[in-house]
């Protein structure tokens, strides 16, 4: 059986910009960072009440398909990507029932989203583009 790969990308970002656009939100900024292994930059709303970020900072971003720490524990693609109703994903892919002895890649970072990550489309600057359902971490470096 081939082993799963469950990490998708994983980068360090330097903060360079913060709520360029004007702040929408009362407890949520849009930050702005420029990747220091691939030069991709990164939008990405962070609630600053949760994880207080700041321009300057230097986090460590990795996206996934599973919260698994072993590659072989995690859910296949079938059961993230098949699912048809908000239900049914929360069902198959729930990462908050855990028992306090059972570890997993949250415990690992100090902010972790899950749910739809969205192309930016640069040209339009409209219309966003539900990729699939992925979790999301941050910590900072400093």
């Amino acid at each position: 059986m081939a082993k799963k790969n469950i990490l998708l990308f994983s980068d360090t970002f330097n903060i360079n910009d913060c709520d360029k656009d004007g702040k929408k939100f009362d407890r949520v900024s849009r930050f702005v960072g420029r990747g220091e292994s691939l030069e991709m930059e990164l939008i990405i709303d962070v609630n600053t009440d949760l994880y207080p970020l700041d321009i300057g900072d230097r986090v460590n971003v990795i996206l996934t398909t599973s919260l698994a720490l072993d590659p072989s524990q995690a859910q296949s693609e079938d059961m993230i990507i098949g699912a048809t109703s908000a239900e049914e994903i929360t069902q198959k892919t729930s990462w908050r029932e855990k028992s306090s002895t059972e570890r997993d890649l949250s415990d690992e970072f100090e902010y972790v989203m899950y749910g739809k990550v969205y192309k930016y489309d640069e040209e339009r600057r409209s219309k966003v583009y539900p990729l699939n359902f992925l979790t999301y971490f941050l910590r900072i470096l400093n």
